[in-house]
């Protein structure tokens, strides 16, 4: 890598600087922490960070020999804030250490900072493990035989555009050339052509100014959703078709089996309750956000017979600003219905569902009591669902469903006891955030996981994948047989329960975004499995009851004084404070529960409305079956308390608060 070029380029990308200048002397304003999902700041504060982003993830691709991914989102974030989620070659997360690297590129300050953190990248001997011809399958013909090549996307932020500038501009001086430590081949460098997105976009060569190295290539998507982008990734290291229609087409299709599977027929017992179910409205939340026209597209291909949907807070209005009052978030913390797009006039048991920002989440509610009498469902349903809709359909194929779920803890007791009492599954409980519970669903044959907030998926492996289809279409040949042997009077029309399920089990793994959580997938897996059972949300609701929870923080003066184990379930620092939390449980009754986790989280000194400028230059089994002003990070402690009635939560989470007040150096007055 020329790293002259590239510290050459990143000053036209100064970190922003406490005194507003761009003066090297000057302090730096904030620390950038990469977090669960990536950076998140106000919009103004990212321009460096961007564009390091964007030589970072043409590093990573430089690295493995396959396509990375960047997405400029703070998701559910209030507008005026965004960010960068970087995906790896599999779709999926970053693995830890390069998340800790990126980190180091966005706050090194200085020529000789930025130098040293580059060089931990490039020469990074763990890459080579991450190869994906090992790991995940990534197709030969595309694995080290492209150049760097970096997808882009973006949300429909104001400051996105500006952003994502500022991420292509880091992709152009990341020029790869022969490395002490690894030999990358030289292979000219690349731009796009920015024509409407299609499955095989066309590039021009062209020469990087001052540069004659290498460079990667950024295949800019412009405005997708979060999952897609992951989606375009994961398909296009496997050599499968990778534009946006094709990942349409692959919900679409895989939808359309699932409902022609539980249409109503005549002599169905349940045939009104599939027929209401089937034309009953849904009404979507889309949070003003990119979502929208996604959703819009989607319901396009479906139809209004297949699928009627409502769409709700779908931006471009005066006074539709994203995730304000609106999105998954706000319902499901809130526990209480968007504020807009008129759900207060909706009529009670109205099946609703709210995605956030990005669309990689979703939360279903009605206006009728939900859980712990509130009107939305957390998302540990979902994964009941699904987990018991697969269940079916493994058993329906006289195969054992192989199915694990993953949780964190925050998963509500009620839905885990469920998934392990009523359903028989192993649960394996893991840190908070996706980029845990992930790789664990991806250790079994089908691994599913929710977290409360509306995060989640199934993932299946890629030898069950094959398993179901080398069955379903040996079924289907079978059937074929039997026609050809009989004559067409033969009922081959009349499918097996056995054959049905293996159809149905084929298109769930189609209907299901392989790459991460995905809330309009979430939406079509939701519809279908409420369809293939005759539930409507009162019945999903009924499966099991929450138990009443609460989560608070409180303000430390060094969250690095409480450590943790057992899942982040169990403190082990300071010592006693875990002796007390006990007592405190329980003193609250059998049911209850409760934990304190450290965390890191961004502030702002300054509001950013309030000021008037800104700154933006910028394995199977057998049988299977800020704005401008000062701005940093806050450390707390995240309380999360758990108990029978809501009065026993409520003390609990204040006692717990308390504790941690009073053992790990609280900042303020006590709770």
């Amino acid at each position: 890598m020329d790293v002259a070029a590239f510290l050459a380029a990143s000053k036209a990308h100064p970190p922003p600087r406490a005194d507003g200048s761009d003066d090297p002397s000057s302090p730096p304003m904030t620390t950038f922490a990469y977090g669960t999902a990536g950076f998140r700041l106000p919009a103004e504060l990212l321009d460096s960070t961007m564009f390091r982003c964007g030589a970072v993830a043409a590093i990573r691709s430089a690295a493995t020999g396959a396509a990375t991914g960047v997405v400029v989102t703070a998701s559910h974030n209030p507008e005026r804030d965004n960010g960068a989620k970087l995906v790896d070659f599999h779709g999926g997360m970053l693995p830890p250490r390069w998340e800790a690297m990126a980190e180091a590129l966005a706050n090194a300050d200085g020529d000789a900072e930025t130098t040293a953190a580059l060089e931990a990248l490039i020469n990074d001997d763990a890459a080579a493990a991450d190869d994906g011809s090992a790991h995940h399958h990534v197709a030969a013909a595309v694995a080290g035989s492209t150049p760097p090549t970096v997808y882009l996307a973006r949300d429909t932020r104001a400051s996105g555009e500006a952003l994502a500038a500022a991420v292509r501009s880091g992709l152009c001086p990341a020029r790869l050339s022969a490395h002490p430590l690894r030999s990358i081949p030289a292979l000219g460098a690349f731009q796009l052509h920015l024509t409407p997105f299609n499955s095989t976009p066309t590039f021009a060569p062209v020469r990087a100014e001052g540069i004659a190295a290498a460079g990667a290539r950024c295949v800019d998507l412009g405005l997708m959703t979060t999952p897609q982008l992951h989606y375009v990734v994961y398909a296009a290291n496997r050599g499968m078709p990778c534009g946006e229609e094709d990942y349409f087409e692959r919900l679409a299709g895989a939808f359309k089996t699932l409902a022609s599977s539980s249409t109503a027929t005549a002599g169905d017992e349940d045939a009104d309750d599939r027929t209401e179910i089937e034309t009953e409205t849904v009404f979507v939340d889309c949070a003003n956000g990119v979502g929208a026209a996604k959703l819009r597209t989607l319901a396009s291909l479906l139809g209004p017979e297949m699928l009627p949907l409502s769409l709700r807070n779908v931006g471009g209005e005066p006074g539709d600003a994203l995730n304000d009052r609106v999105g998954a978030d706000f319902v499901q913390k809130e526990k209480r219905a968007p504020t807009r797009g008129g759900f207060d006039a909706l009529p009670p048991g109205a099946r609703c569902v709210s995605v956030d920002g990005d669309a990689d989440r979703l939360v279903y509610f009605t206006k009728k009591r939900a859980r712990a009498g509130d009107d939305d469902d957390d998302a540990d349903a979902d994964a009941a669902a699904v987990s018991l809709f697969d269940g079916d359909k493994a058993r329906s194929t006289h195969r054992s469903p192989y199915d694990r779920v993953g949780v964190t803890a925050y998963a509500n007791g009620a839905s885990t006891a469920f998934v392990q009492e009523s359903l028989g599954l192993e649960t394996r409980c893991t840190p908070t955030g996706v980029k845990h519970l992930h790789p664990v669903a991806e250790s079994f044959d089908v691994g599913v996981y929710f977290e409360a907030n509306g995060h989640g998926t199934a993932v299946f492996s890629d030898e069950a994948t094959a398993a179901i289809d080398d069955a379903a279409a040996r079924c289907a040949a079978d059937a074929d047989a039997a026609e050809t042997d009989n004559g067409p009077e033969t009922e081959t029309e009349t499918e097996t329960e056995s054959s049905k399920a293996l159809r149905e089990l084929r298109a769930l793994t189609r209907a299901i975004n392989p790459a991460v959580g995905d809330a309009l997938s979430g939406v079509l897996v939701v519809e279908a499995i409420l369809r293939a059972r005759g539930w409507g949300l009162d019945d999903w609701d009924a499966l099991y009851r929450d138990l009443p929870s609460r989560q608070s923080k409180v303000s430390v003066r060094d969250r690095a004084a409480i450590t943790t184990t057992d899942a982040e379930r169990r403190a082990t620092t300071p010592e006693g404070m875990q002796d007390a939390i006990d007592a405190a449980v329980r003193m609250a009754g059998s049911s209850a529960r409760a934990f304190a986790r450290p965390r890191r989280v961004s502030r702002s000194l300054v509001d950013p409305t309030s000021l008037s400028f800104v700154f933006l230059s910028p394995p199977l089994a057998p049988g299977l079956v800020g704005g401008f002003g000062f701005a940093g990070t806050e450390d707390v402690v995240r309380v999360y308390a758990e108990a029978a009635t809501d009065a026993e939560a409520d003390a609990l989470a204040r006692e717990v608060c308390r504790i941690v007040h009073a053992r790990a150096g609280g900042v303020g007055d006590p709770p």
